[in-house]
């Protein structure tokens, strides 16, 4: 079988735009970005179609917190069709 890297590096973790740090779960909205949790970096990854640099929309600072804009190690989501994300 084969399989293509769509974001992120196999076997390189960090936490740079292009780099996640065990995702745990994916979904798409109806434009086709794609949403990664990025557990241990405690965001939330936005991939735009063909792009493989991601944008942080939730959990803004790579630390874990309990304060309304920080995660702590998230594990799943999903994204309605008006773009509403349950974590």
């Amino acid at each position: 079988q084969t399989f293509t890297n769509l974001v992120g590096s196999q076997s390189t973790t960090g936490s740079t735009a292009t780099l996640l740090y065990y995702p745990y779960d994916v979904d798409f909205d109806e434009y086709r970005n794609m949403y990664v949790v990025d557990c241990y970096n405690h965001r939330i990854q936005k991939f735009a179609p063909g792009s493989n640099i991601g944008t942080t929309i939730a959990g803004f600072s790579l630390g874990s917190g309990g304060s309304r804009s920080e995660l702590y190690y998230p594990t799943g989501i999903w994204v309605t069709r008006s773009g509403t994300m349950y974590i």
